[in-house]
């Protein structure tokens, strides 16, 4: 949803993470050894990742590429339950 759509929907709260917190998601799932080769940052975040730097602004998401016939590793991965604190 963009910011003109959740205007007109009365939703004016920003909408997205920290860079910290989209940083320390995308390290938790890069960083997975049954993941391995597997997933693939990719996006906006990346930059942010590789200099260490903050961007000053709220990600909505954390974009990762998967080959095709690496997706039952990463279904079985993402089926298994994890606390929340296990994200942060």
């Amino acid at each position: 949803m963009d910011n003109d759509t959740s205007s007109r929907l009365g939703v004016d709260a920003p909408r997205g993470v920290t860079c910290y917190q989209a940083k320390a998601v995308a390290l938790r799932i890069s960083g997975e050894p049954s993941l391995a080769g597997s997933v693939f940052l990719m996006g906006g975040l990346v930059p942010w990742v590789v200099s260490g730097r903050d961007s000053g602004r709220l990600h909505g998401d954390v974009d990762f590429s998967v080959r095709a016939g690496d997706m039952p590793a990463v279904r079985a991965w993402l089926a298994w339950p994890l606390p929340s604190s296990a994200w942060m």
